[in-house]
């Protein structure tokens, strides 16, 4: 099992959105996801992508931190995560579990 993990810590003065980008070999599976913000430890749950966007925006546009993983369009093997409404200051952690 390999494991991605990423932290972001948000130095501008409003709230952000960032993407990271990670390859994936395509025979490959993403088993996990966590986000962690701050104290709290959230685990992704599988959805349609339409759905998955749907939460995700209306995640954000609540004003709650907001995490949308998912396939690259122009490539099998990329995955790009997308994290929005960051806040000054705030401390975020992804871990992705990948057997």
């Amino acid at each position: 099992m390999a494991l991605a993990e990423e932290e972001v810590k948000v130095e501008e003065n409003s709230p952000i959105e960032v993407s990271f980008q990670f390859p994936k070999e395509s025979d490959s599976v993403i088993s996990k996801m966590l986000l962690t913000v701050g104290s709290k430890t959230i685990e992704a749950k599988v959805m349609e992508n339409e759905k998955a966007e749907q939460k995700y925006d209306d995640q954000i546009a609540q004003g709650n931190v907001a995490a949308l993983l998912k396939k690259n369009k122009n490539s099998f093997d990329l995955h790009q995560i997308d994290i929005g409404n960051i806040l000054p200051g705030q401390l975020i952690k992804v871990e992705i579990s990948i057997i």
